[in-house]
């Protein structure tokens, strides 16, 4: 799979991920499922996996090149570590919201410009 399509796809993966996550979490659904994993996650292990984003992200859209077996487990890794979002929010609201800033600025201004520089000439 090339560099491009790769990104086309994780674009997409992003995006519905997030619009499913905002439904989620407004549902009653969300809120037992936060409830639920709340009871079994300690607050600091959910803020753990939920810091593991913004590095998954940067491993898997930097210009790192990565073989297809490591970056799909990865992928699953970083869509699962997602959910301990609302976990995380639960124990640490403003922490967690750094983390979310961090992950936003990551995607949308390091990573882009870190590929530009790594772009061959």
């Amino acid at each position: 799979m090339t560099k491009r399509k790769h990104d086309v796809w994780l674009g997409y993966l992003i995006a519905i991920m997030y619009f499913a996550w905002l439904i989620s979490s407004m549902s009653p659904f969300g809120q037992a499922t936060a409830n639920a994993l709340s009871r079994h996650v300690p607050g600091w292990l959910a803020m753990l996996i939920w810091a593991l984003c913004p590095l998954l992200a940067a491993i898997l859209m930097g210009p790192i090149e990565t073989p297809a077996y490591i970056w799909i487990p990865l992928y699953a890794v970083l869509l699962s570590s997602l959910v301990f979002f609302a976990v995380s929010f639960h124990f640490h609201p403003y922490f967690s919201l750094c983390i979310l800033v961090i992950g936003y600025f990551e995607v949308y201004w390091f990573i882009p410009r870190w590929n530009r520089e790594h772009e061959p000439k």
